[in-house]
């Protein structure tokens, strides 16, 4: 009889206290896949998570282009490695695995400016994931980005002439040849075939 009582009143007590779930706070892996100009995969690559900004380093990746334990949010990743350019680039990481791929050229740095790419696309019917490529027309480099809520950013481009392409899976949906300086900005409405 004390048991039931005792559930009783607990239960009455908790009828009109509030419940609020916090959900945990959700982290990610950042993998790096760097490339040399014959497309061989590079095996030792340094990748840095920087904050936005101020470029403060957050978290150093291992040799093997992999850094776990990223809180979710907006960050530039920088890529690296001996004999070879770095390059950046800004992503979301909203998922618990971010896969990036790079093409770093020969050389050596010198203090020079990358450029960007950045854009929105809107209109295209698609189930699927789209991406953003930016080929070099000369030389080598090159990147590629995930569309995340319509929008995109590639940076750490070399200045020049690109072929840039949306593709949705193996689809090519749009091609666009363009001059990237600076920071370059491209807005596409609907696929052009």
């Amino acid at each position: 009889m004390r048991v039931v009582g005792f559930s009783l009143l607990l239960a009455v007590a908790s009828w009109g206290a509030e419940c609020i779930f916090v959900g945990p706070v959700q982290h990610g892996t950042i993998k790096v896949a760097a490339f040399d100009i014959t497309g061989a995969l590079m095996p030792r690559v340094q990748v840095e998570v920087l904050e936005l900004g101020t470029n403060r380093v957050l978290h150093k990746g291992s040799s093997e282009g992999r850094v776990e334990g990223v809180r979710f949010g907006i960050y530039r990743i920088r890529i690296s490695a001996p004999g070879f350019y770095s390059t950046e680039r800004d992503v979301r990481l909203q998922e618990p695995e971010l896969i990036l791929r790079a093409q770093l050229s020969l050389g050596e740095e010198c203090g020079r400016q990358s450029s960007s790419l950045s854009g929105s696309i809107s209109g295209l019917r698609t189930d699927r994931e789209l991406w953003v490529k930016a080929i070099p027309l000369r030389g080598t480099g090159g990147a590629e980005a995930k569309v995340h809520g319509g929008y995109f950013l590639i940076s750490g481009l070399d200045a020049g002439e690109y072929l840039v392409v949306v593709l949705n899976d193996k689809s090519v949906l749009h091609t666009e040849v363009m001059r990237i300086t600076g920071d370059a900005k491209l807005a596409i409405r609907r696929a052009s075939r």
